[in-house]
């Protein structure tokens, strides 16, 4: 599922959906054609299939915007979340969600987990239920663009973590310029983010 990976190592490539060719190419129109398909392309909250063998599953992930609605569109200069509904079958352990956003070219620009090594609190367990995880993503920080959205489980271990769930390159949004003084002098956006940093100028 590293279409960042297959991008940077193939010329060519297959998108194969349960045993089945749907499609063959050069890597970038078969990458297309996979991120065409229909469910990755249920924009405004990503549903996802039932697996009961899994002890913990993703059901949904949602982009909103600050009035708290689904949104496939969001202005640079205002903040958003990303909402990840979840169930939890058996109680579990050492299990933490993580986010990540990815650029059109399928690169991270951002990864967050619900773990920190300092705190108890990101390695908690989970009884049987379901949960909502609500990431806010400040604003401005990311440069006007298309992203999308992966989403995974880990199962936290002493040498090699392990992915027990993934949701790979769902809920396409694009982030807008609303007016950056960039645009109002015709500078074009450059980077990957819009985090401001202070300057300060003195005269020696």
């Amino acid at each position: 599922h590293n279409l960042a990976a297959v991008k940077g190592l193939c010329q060519s490539a297959i998108y194969l959906e349960h045993g089945e060719l749907k499609f063959q190419g050069g890597v970038d129109e078969t990458i297309e054609a996979y991120l065409g398909a229909g469910e990755l392309q249920n924009v405004q909250t990503f549903e996802r299939k039932i697996n009961e063998k899994l002890p913990m599953q993703t059901l949904s992930v949602a982009v909103l915007n600050r009035a708290g609605e689904p949104a496939t569109r969001l202005p640079h200069d205002q903040p958003f979340q990303v909402r990840i509904h979840v169930v939890v079958r058996d109680t579990t352990h050492m299990i933490y969600p993580a986010l990540e956003i990815l650029d059109a070219d399928l690169d991270p620009v951002i990864h967050s987990d619900h773990f920190s090594p300092s705190e108890e609190e990101g390695m908690r367990s989970y009884k049987p239920g379901n949960y909502s995880f609500h990431v806010q993503v400040p604003a401005p920080l990311l440069v006007p663009g298309n992203y999308r959205l992966s989403v995974h489980l880990v199962r936290k271990k002493r040498r090699n973590d392990r992915i027990i769930d993934q949701v790979e390159h769902v809920c396409p949004f694009e982030i807008y310029d609303n007016g950056s003084t960039l645009a109002r002098y015709g500078i074009r956006w450059a980077g990957k983010l819009a985090l401001p940093l202070d300057w300060d100028c003195r005269q020696d």
